[in-house]
């Protein structure tokens, strides 16, 4: 006997490279069946790892491209409140250094900006 499907109105879905492609359906879909979703702002890029760089060069992949494919790196993201990312980002460092704070959630669904390197998903 199947499930009855669960309703998704008022749930809350946080999506990575959710501006295009899969991802971008995928949120569109949560959207129609009244989820909230969020795709975050990247305002402090990390610095781009040297294979990253290397495969951009010799693959001839634009920054934008890069940064919707590879993430440039940014593997890992852990999405809390503003008010508890500090010390998120303390309790994430004594495991994982290097944490930081690399931007916040907007009400832009479907779309990711990077405004110190002028790109927009």
């Amino acid at each position: 006997m199947a499930k009855a499907p669960r309703s998704l109105a008022g749930k809350i879905v946080a999506i990575t490279g959710g501006a295009r492609g899969i991802g971008r359906a995928t949120a569109t879909a949560l959207i129609a069946q009244g989820a909230r979703v969020a795709i975050g702002d990247i305002d402090a890029p990390l610095a781009v790892p040297g294979i990253c760089a290397w495969l951009c060069a010799a693959g001839s992949i634009d920054a934008a491209h890069a940064y919707q494919v590879f993430n440039m790196g940014c593997g890992f993201v852990v999405v809390v409140p503003s008010a508890a990312a500090e010390e998120a980002v303390g309790l994430l460092a004594e495991h994982h250094p290097g944490a930081a704070v690399i931007g916040r959630v907007s009400d832009a669904a479907g779309r990711v900006r990077l405004p110190g390197l002028g790109i927009t998903l």
